[in-house]
């Protein structure tokens, strides 16, 4: 898919080549996989997101990150939507 603007209710695993859109009244359960990603504030996603060339995306499943220090560990934490990290 080259991209995506979603402004309802999505309950579905997203792919993308292009840049994803979620629009202040999104509402996404499902996992995102995407070049580029615009969340507008009010936006709810309840899922994993993979952002970057699908090369990023691979190394950094591998724990190498290409090259870059590793991100800080992130857990879902209580409630939708919150995020929490290390």
């Amino acid at each position: 898919m080259g991209g995506a603007e979603i402004a309802g209710e999505l309950v579905a695993n997203l792919q993308s080549e292009g840049t994803i859109i979620l629009r202040s009244t999104a509402r996404m359960f499902g996992d995102v996989e995407a070049k580029n990603l615009v969340v507008e504030e009010g936006a709810v996603v309840v899922g994993t997101i993979a952002l970057g060339s699908k090369d990023s995306n691979r190394c950094r499943a591998a724990g190498t990150e290409c090259g870059r220090p590793r991100a800080p560990h992130c857990e879902r934490g209580q409630g939708v939507g919150l995020v929490q990290c290390a």
